[in-house]
């Protein structure tokens, strides 16, 4: 468990907190490419505790600015998209996309105020039909090089979901191993010769002819281990990107599914799964109260980790993955069940082969 001080350290984001000094130092995912689609390319978000408004203009650039004006703070997000920037309705100021005041046509003619003038503003890229922003002091780091920022269109996609809990719970369920047995357990094997994109756990392992469901099944309580690398350990509604399952609705729960059909009672999304046990758990979870066993191993592990980078910054070092971030590669995903003796020579053979074997990546390897 943690202590009250720090939890609050590892899960305050806001400016001016020492984990919010940290994530600025990386690039935060910002929103969709797809959500400023249409004729008016204007979309208020909050990032980090910070409520921002984000733009496209009319060159293709996006621009990430404060929502406040620097005038008299009106609302930015309902300035409009016009003239190479965002303008404001209240006076007409307008900005770029790097927050330069452009005009301002109240001022007297001949007027060079607006030189004296810039609005704040992050600068953004987009990678993979996601739009990124450094919220960060100096220059951005560069922008990693993981497989699914190299990987041509053909081979990603992006989506978004809306969870209501803090950021720490959405990652700490995605990295818990333990978790899978139970909460996603199917009591009925699929077919895995189907189709089943987009439908884990269904599919066959490799090196045995088991479908992951019932190897999560039977074997509850697997060995872990956890070891730092270099990039570190559903269907919804629009505008809002709320999911259709939610707290309202119980996550979908249905009693006789979770006595016949699945663990959790709450469908066959995955997705839908994590979001209960992360929302449930309070908007911020108390790591007070919590007892730590054997299979939170690798959440305590990442929670050293977040801790020793957040004192990085703190102390004014490089946090884990800035210099280089462009050099990394991966991450390993590998399915399989092998031997116990040797079992990282054999994963990392598997990783490699499946490597060699993708002709995107072969083709990355060739030209860099």
């Amino acid at each position: 468990m943690l202590t009250a001080e720090n939890n609050r350290l590892i899960t305050e984001t806001g400016p001016g907190t020492r984990c919010g000094a940290l994530m600025r130092s990386y690039w935060q995912p910002a929103a969709l490419v797809e959500e400023l689609d249409g004729p008016r390319p204007v979309k208020r978000l909050r990032l980090l505790g910070e409520d921002l408004v984000l733009f496209r203009d009319p060159s293709g650039r996006f621009g990430l600015l404060d929502r406040r004006c620097s005038h008299r703070g009106a609302d930015l997000s309902f300035g409009r998209c016009a003239d190479g920037g965002l303008r404001c309705p209240f006076h007409g100021w307008l900005y770029d996309a790097t927050g330069a005041c452009l005009e301002q046509p109240a001022e007297p003619a001949g007027s060079t105020f607006y030189r004296k003038v810039r609005q704040p503003a992050y600068p953004c890229v987009e990678r993979s039909g996601i739009i990124w922003a450094y919220m960060g002091p100096g220059e951005p780091p560069p922008f990693p090089g993981l497989d699914c920022f190299i990987a041509p269109d053909s081979h990603v996609f992006a989506f978004k979901g809306l969870w209501s809990c803090n950021w720490l719970q959405a990652l700490e369920v995605g990295i818990d191993p333990g978790h899978a047995s139970f909460l996603h357990r199917f009591f009925e094997d699929e077919d895995p010769s189907g189709d089943i994109y987009g439908r884990q756990f269904r599919a066959t392992t490799i090196g045995a002819n088991i479908p992951m469901t019932r190897l999560l099944r039977e074997v509850p309580n697997p060995r872990l281990d956890s070891e730092e690398t270099a990039y570190g350990l559903q269907t919804h509604s629009l505008p809002d990107y709320v999911p259709h399952a939610n707290l309202s609705n119980d996550w979908g729960y249905d009693p006789e599914e979770q006595r016949t059909t699945t663990y959790t009672g709450m469908g066959m999304d995955i997705n839908v799964h994590d979001q209960w046990a992360v929302e449930s758990m309070g908007p911020i979870q108390d790591r007070t109260k919590e007892h730590l066993g054997y299979s939170d191993r690798i959440i305590t592990a990442a929670r050293r980790m977040i801790f020793r980078a957040i004192d990085d910054v703190t102390e004014g070092r490089h946090p884990p993955l800035t210099k280089d971030a462009d050099k990394i590669s991966g991450p390993t995903t590998i399915d399989a069940v092998g031997p116990v003796v040797g079992r990282d020579e054999y994963w990392q053979s598997l990783e490699a082969e499946r490597r060699s074997a993708t002709p995107w990546l072969a083709r990355v390897k060739e030209t860099a």
